[in-house]
Order: C-alpha cells, then sequence, then structure tokens
C-alpha cells in the first residue's frame, strides 16, 4: 500500500456485522442500584478487498478478516448508591481487542483490549447536580494504538487519570 502524507475514507467493498447487546439494571435495595451490560459484534469483510492493497503480494484485506475498530466484545459493570441527598457512583468498562491497521505487519495491526474504572461522588438540590468525579481511577497507562503517521511510529496511551468537578442542571 502506497504511504501517503494523509488519512482519507473510502468505500473499499462489502463488509458484514451482526451482534447482540444486554443492558441490565437492578435495584437491589431503596438506596443501591446495579447496572451491567455487554456486547458481542462478529464484523468481517464479505469478499476480498483489493482495493485496500497488498503486503508482499498478499491481500491486506481477505473475506473474513476483522473490520478495522470493530472491538468483538465490550462489557460494563457500574452502581449508583444515593442516601438522602448524597450519591456515590463508580463504573468499570472496556472493549476486547480490535483489528486497527489493515497492513498485517504494522506496529498497529491490532489493538489490545482494556478496561477502565471511574467513580463519583456527590449531591443533588431540587433540579441541580454538582459531583467530583475521578476517570481512569488506576491510572491504567495501557498502550492502546502503536500507529505509524507519515512515518513517524507513535505510541498512544489510555488518557491518565483525571479528577474533575462537575455541575448540571435539568430545565
Amino acid at each position: 500500500m502506497p504511504e501517503s502524507g494523509f488519512d482519507f475514507e473510502t468505500n473499499v467493498g462489502k463488509a458484514s456485522s451482526y451482534g447482540i447487546e444486554l443492558e441490565t439494571r437492578f435495584r437491589a435495595t431503596e438506596a443501591l442500584t446495579l447496572t451491567a451490560s455487554g456486547g458481542w459484534t462478529h464484523a468481517t469483510f464479505s469478499e476480498d478487498t483489493p482495493a485496500l492493497g497488498s503486503t508482499n503480494g498478499d491481500l491486506n484485506a481477505h473475506k473474513g478478516d476483522r473490520i478495522q475498530g470493530v472491538p468483538k466484545y465490550n462489557a460494563a459493570l457500574g452502581f449508583e448508591y444515593r442516601f438522602a441527598s448524597t450519591f456515590v457512583r463508580a463504573a468499570a468498562s472496556g472493549p476486547d481487542r480490535a483489528a486497527a491497521s489493515f497492513v498485517k505487519d504494522s506496529s498497529d495491526y491490532e489493538r489490545p483490549g482494556y478496561f477502565t474504572a471511574d467513580a463519583s461522588a456527590g449531591m443533588t438540590f431540587d433540579r441541580f447536580e454538582i459531583s467530583a468525579f475521578v476517570k481512569n481511577l488506576t491510572n491504567n497507562d495501557k498502550v492502546i494504538q502503536r500507529p505509524d503517521i507519515q512515518g513517524v511510529s507513535t505510541v498512544y496511551h489510555l488518557r491518565p487519570r483525571t479528577i474533575g468537578v462537575t455541575g448540571r442542571f435539568d430545565f
């Protein structure tokens, strides 16, 4: 596949994608709500795809190869605990590994799966809510992408732990 100084998008052939998603919320007590969700996706090329080039004479995308950027599995677990006008929430979620590049010998051919955990605590006052949050609670530093951009190898990590405050008003 020729290298270029820009990315492009194009229709390249036929693909098939199907799957299932499940989500549940369970009110365990008056104060505690548990949530769980998960999904499975089967997304593949329906035909050989010469438009995506070849490497060493072999097509980069064959019939049955996975579609890039679509994890096979994803899952999330969480809870919310409310007492009076105060709440605590936490959740962990993440996708399975996913194909990323069409070029099989690319450093970014397959991206890893990962999980992150988030938490928040706050208060509600009538129609106003204020909370403090922590995203990526464990400060997971996993490398999730290794693309070559214009010949330069790059590494992307999960966003580091982020702490903040947010407010919301329901009109």
